[in-house]
């Protein structure tokens, strides 16, 4: 028996105003997943990287991002660390947008006040999404899920969004500023097949 092949329909990706509406409510509801879907939306980053975020990877001199490690939940093993989704050339160095750059401060200053609320005098390499205070284990990427899909829910006036829609958000963006396939390939860390063929809208 031959199984019929799958039939793709064309990639959508939400507009810039859905995105924005979203960001308007999360800033104010819940700061943490606005800093996700901000870095969602404005950096393509995957949902398993975006947990995987650690201090060490961000440079607050050099106002830059580096992006080399993902959170994967397997089951029985619990959440484990890995490479990005597509390995060695999933890495990448970033500029921050200022936004950005104003947003981590704010959240580097409040990680090291905790620190040393609990007597920890040491700025260690926490986190930047944790569910323990100390920011030494990183949040289950299934949460980052569920926090959207509960904040979409609760706002049924505004399209939905998720973390990969997010990326074709960054993809079509990317193309509509008139970068060309092989640059934003290189700007999402992906195959320039995969960009065109999943992700441009």
């Amino acid at each position: 028996v031959v199984p019929p092949s799958a039939k793709l329909s064309p990639p959508r990706a939400p507009d810039k105003n859905v995105i924005q509406g979203h960001l308007d409510i999360l800033k104010e509801s819940n700061p943490d997943l606005w800093i996700a879907v901000f870095l969602g939306s404005t950096m393509g980053l995957r949902r398993s990287e975006i947990a995987g975020l650690r201090w060490s990877h961000i440079d607050l001199v050099s106002k830059t991002l580096e992006v080399c490690e993902g959170i994967v939940k397997i089951p029985g093993h619990g959440s484990i660390t890995t490479g990005t989704k597509t390995g060695l050339h999933g890495y990448a160095r970033f500029d921050m947008h200022q936004t950005t750059f104003d947003v981590l401060v704010s959240r580097y200053s409040e990680f090291g006040q905790r620190l040393l609320a609990f007597g920890n005098r040491e700025q260690s390499d926490g986190y930047l999404f944790s569910s323990d205070l100390l920011c030494e284990r990183p949040i289950d990427p299934d949460l980052l899920t569920k926090w959207l899909r509960k904040h979409c829910a609760n706002h049924p006036e505004i399209e939905p969004i998720t973390f990969q829609s997010l990326r074709k958000f960054t993809s079509s963006a990317l193309e509509g500023g008139g970068v060309d396939e092989t640059t934003a390939s290189a700007l999402l860390r992906d195959h320039p097949g995969t960009v065109s063929r999943h992700y441009r809208a």
